[in-house]
């Protein structure tokens, strides 16, 4: 199975990122059968319960970012998790890494 990562300004409480994550995890990532998802968020708690539920072949895990050193860290983290991904969904927002 390939993994793929799907970044975006997600969990934020943005109303416009986290409907397009909703769209994304039920509508578009269904297609691609062979692959597993990662898809990182700011705070769980913000994003709708509809997501978690259409979310079939995806992991949405929650990264807090409460400090600068932290936020580095976790950045270093997901840009290595990038490396490893065969597929990078990009879904807006200022956040590349």
């Amino acid at each position: 199975m390939k993994i793929g990562v799907c970044k975006g300004y997600y969990g934020y409480g943005n109303f416009g990122d986290d409907l397009f994550l909703y769209f994304l995890v039920k509508y578009l990532l269904p297609n691609f059968n062979d692959y597993f998802f990662v898809i990182p968020i700011a705070n769980q708690n913000l994003v709708p319960k509809e997501v978690f539920m259409a979310s079939k072949n995806s992991l949405i895990k929650e990264y807090k970012m409460n400090n600068r050193i932290h936020r580095i860290i976790s950045k270093i983290k997901l840009f290595l998790q990038f490396f490893g991904a065969s597929l990078l969904i990009y879904g807006g927002g200022y956040i590349l890494v």
